[in-house]
Parts: structure tokens; C-alpha cells; sequence
């Protein structure tokens, strides 16, 4: 990732975690919401807004952790 241009990481990495990662797991979801964090509010903000829907309360508090830091 690091080898990218931010620009380029920011096209591809919404698409590539959801097709990678099982965002139903409170672990996998909550270090993506971290990298989101540093690299774009809007993927933080779309991210979040996902998992206050989610079925996994351990997802949804993480969601939460992060609703402040999407604003």
C-alpha cells in the first residue's frame, strides 16, 4: 500500500477490502476503520455508517468508537 500513490490507494482500497476482508469480523473491521482514519474522512464516514448496521454488536460498538472521528 505504502508503495502506491495515495490518489491510487484511495481508487482501489474500498473495493479491496470488501472483496478481502470479512467485514463481519469485529477484529478485521476495526483495523480498517484505523487505516481509513489516516487515509480519507469519506471512507471513515461510509465505513462506519456500514457497521452501525451490522448483525455483530461487537462491529457496531466499534462503529461507534469511531462516529466522532467521521464527522
Amino acid at each position: 500500500m505504502l508503495a502506491l500513490s495515495r490518489e491510487r490507494v484511495l481508487e482501489l482500497i474500498e473495493d479491496v477490502a470488501v472483496k478481502t476482508l470479512r467485514l463481519s469480523d469485529d477484529w478485521e473491521y476495526r483495523r480498517l476503520l484505523e487505516v481509513y482514519e489516516r487515509l480519507d474522512e469519506g471512507l471513515l464516514r461510509r465505513l462506519v455508517a456500514s457497521g452501525l448496521t451490522s448483525s455483530n454488536p461487537a462491529v457496531r460498538e466499534a462503529a461507534e468508537d469511531f462516529r466522532d472521528a467521521a464527522k
